[in-house]
């Protein structure tokens, strides 16, 4: 049994197995349903994308050939050591292909060697060998056009090229057309050369052509539809979570949202060296978040539920110019560009009923906060942003590129509405209830940023870089304005400044071994952090999100791949096995802080180690993938606060891993991807939730299995 069949064999084995395991967890999932009373999971998740573009094209097809093929007929008598020809080996130029008794053959290309059947009688018979050396990295096409295209036929238009072999679209170019027009058949020979990098296209396959034309203006339209249906689970305590990390004292949450983004590219080729671009953009979206955001360390009184509804709206422009120009002996290229953004974003909360499930309405059915008690805060988030930014590419030799930049940026937000402040004791009496409204909470502000990126080639293939630019973090007036019972967001919050830097080497070494090193800073004023207080009510701990003082992160990042049938020399062009790691480590602190809780201590949610690791393995139409991440513990705030407090908001996230078994095969229209995630059950969680749909911890997905099934008409 050869290698190929043993890897089939092994791959479905594996999937045979994953299926298994599904069937099997449906089966007991079903089972222990009908034991216990369990909440629904997960109700409606769909995605719908769609993508239309829009250029004229001449469609035709032909036969695949060689770029270059050699062949030559060898006797058997005359051969004493040979490379196996029947395996479709790919070799080097240069290399020995055969030794015969009187002279060496050798590879006068690099390409795949293979051997021609002969008929007996006519070329030869079962003592002689016709072996065959064909070019196929790039692929000709020999393509007869009508007639009336002769005046848009041009050198280097773009070609698409498909195969009912193959679900994939292949990229290539014009590249002759012939001088003389048949006179019978009225058409004139054309000659496309075809991208082949992965050698699936083979010669004598019929291929379909598409001779893309009049791309000096292109129209493209891209529409996604998401909606999302799920019930959460709720936060735990660091005792629950420890001890019961799969239970919730919060069954009734439920989280929805309806996305509706549209995307429509337009690109314009003034000429050969200025083209424009400009991408319009809207979004049409609702998200509900309906819960109890009581303390956690309380029952759920299954009284009525604390409902939050945004309703995001909004649209915007991009545009930018890029003009190619050669000054020098090396190209520089000009980018200018403007952006405008305006947004009409609202926000209700309230109490929703006391039901159990995703019922999205509230009590009173009065939007009104002054003729309803259910609505807690009603308000409008107008937004607009304009910016302009100019960069331009400096290549001042063949190794040494400069790349400054500048943009301008101005930032209108805006809050109009009303809120509800009211307080009630230990037993539900209430203490006093008052509607505070404003006409207009607005911030304007303009500034510039720039930056400077260089890139110095060692080499063609490695590279040194270097950048810096400013940065700017506004505050969103949206997140400020909620009423939560564990968070509170200082009402003076100021927008972050600051800068950052890194510089690095990148590249690959005989297209084996790939990497991309660098060490960076980053520096904020007004950093904005989370600290934890106590409330001057009831004496309750809770967050507090404010201006914490300036911060910087010293950090180094590293990513490593390797493709390990190259490094060891296997000509194998049909399967890759490769192995990557991702290693990044950060030193973050906040610095010159004048308060003693913040002094040296560390930026919240910023994990000192990370680590990703893996490998891959892809034959044809199959592939197995493995990932093992790891996550160093770290703080949730900034004080660093490590005891464990009653509503579990604030301490210590603890270090994790996680493993990922991933499998994909792809049979001609359909195809079947499965996988296993946190693969080892492993028990952790990545945030401590302040709002819905917390308080407190929320627990990582357990061992989980999915089968995705995607069929093309």
């Amino acid at each position: 049994m050869n290698t190929s069949k043993k890897i089939i064999i092994i791959v479905s084995i594996i999937f045979a197995l994953v299926i298994a395991i599904i069937a099997g967890r449906m089966i007991l999932n079903n089972f222990i349903q009908k034991k216990i009373n369990e909440v629904k999971p997960t109700e409606v998740i769909a995605e719908e994308v769609k993508k239309l573009e829009f250029y004229q094209k001449i469609e035709t097809f032909g036969t695949a050939l060689a770029n270059q093929s050699f062949s030559i007929r060898i006797k058997k008598t005359e051969l004493i050591s040979s490379l196996e020809f029947d395996k479709n080996l790919m070799i080097q130029k240069n290399q020995l292909i055969a030794q015969l008794k009187t002279e060496k053959i050798i590879a006068p290309f690099s390409g795949r060697l293979g051997v021609r059947e002969i008929t007996p009688g006519i070329l030869g018979g079962e003592d002689s060998i016709i072996a065959t050396l064909d070019d196929i990295e790039t692929i000709k096409l020999d393509i007869k056009v009508p007639e009336s295209y002769l005046n848009i036929l041009k050198k280097d238009l773009k070609i698409k090229a498909s195969s009912e072999a193959f679900s994939e679209i292949f990229a290539g170019t014009l590249d002759t057309v012939s001088a003389r027009i048949d006179p019978i058949t009225r058409s004139i020979l054309v000659q496309v050369k075809i991208k082949n990098s992965n050698y699936k296209i083979i010669p004598g396959m019929l291929v379909n052509i598409e001779i893309i034309y009049n791309e000096k203006t292109s129209l493209g339209i891209e529409i996604t539809k998401m909606y999302y249906l799920a019930q959460q689970p709720g936060g735990l305590t660091d005792d629950n979570f420890f001890k019961q990390p799969d239970t919730s004292t919060r069954a009734r949450n439920w989280f929805q949202v309806d996305w509706n983004l549209v995307n429509i590219n337009f690109d314009y080729e003034i000429n050969s060296n200025t083209k424009i671009n400009s991408r319009l953009f809207a979004l049409n979206a609702y998200r509900n978040s309906l819960g109890d955001l009581s303390e956690i360390n309380r029952v759920d009184p299954d009284e009525k539920r604390n409902l939050i509804s945004g309703d995001f709206r909004n649209i915007g422009n991009e545009t930018r110019v890029v003009h190619l120009y050669e000054p020098l002996a090396n190209p520089w290229a000009f980018v200018f560009g403007i952006r405008a953004y305006k947004g009409f974003n609202k926000t209700l909360q309230g109490n929703g009923n006391s039901n159990n499930g995703p019922d999205f309405n509230f009590d009173d059915f009065s939007e009104n906060i002054n003729s309803s008690n259910s609505i807690q805060s009603d308000y409008d988030f107008p937004s607009f942003n304009f910016s302009a930014f100019i960069e331009h590419i400096f290549n001042l030799n063949n190794k040494l590129s400069i790349t400054p930049g500048i943009r301008y940026e101005y930032i209108s937000t805006s809050a109009i509405g009303q809120f509800r402040k009211s307080e009630s004791d230990l037993v539900g009496t209430p203490l006093f209830d008052t509607v505070v409204s404003f006409a207009n909470k607005n911030e304007n502000r303009d500034f510039i940023i720039g930056g400077i990126g260089i890139n110095y080639k060692l080499s063609n293939k490695i590279e040194l870089y270097s950048n810096f630019s400013q940065n700017y973090r506004s505050i969103n007036f949206s997140d400020m304005q909620i009423s939560n019972p564990n968070f509170i967001i200082d009402p003076k919050l100021k927008d972050e400044r600051g800068y950052n830097s890194d510089i690095g080497v990148r590249g690959k070494i005989k297209n084996k071994l790939y990497f991309d090193a660098s060490v960076y800073m980053l520096f904020y004023n007004n950093r904005i952090g989370t600290r934890l207080t106590t409330d001057t009510v009831w004496f309750k701990p809770i967050q507090y999100r404010t201006n914490i003082s300036q911060s910087r992160t010293i950090g180094f990042e590293m990513m490593i791949e390797a493709d390990w049938l190259k490094l060891l020399s296997i000509n194998d062009n049909e399967n890759k096995l490769s192995t990557f790691i991702n290693f990044s480590y950060n030193n973050a602190n906040y610095i010159n802080s004048d308060i003693l809780a913040f002094k040296n201590k560390k930026v919240e949610l910023v994990p000192p180690i990370v680590l990703k690791t893996g490998f891959s393995f892809t034959k044809e139409k199959y592939s197995l993938s493995y990932q093992f991440s790891y996550t160093k513990e770290h703080f949730s705030d900034a004080t660093n606060s490590e005891n464990q407090v009653s509503n579990a908001v604030v301490g210590l996230i603890y270090s994790y891993f996680t493993m990922d078994l991933s499998c994909k095969m792809i049979f001609k229209s359909i195809q079947l991807e499965t996988g296993i995630n946190n693969l080892s059950n492993e028990i952790y969680f990545t945030r401590r939730a302040t709002g819905y749909p917390g308080p407190g911890i929320i627990p990582s997905m357990p061992r989980s299995f999915y089968l995705c099934l995607q069929i093309k008409i």
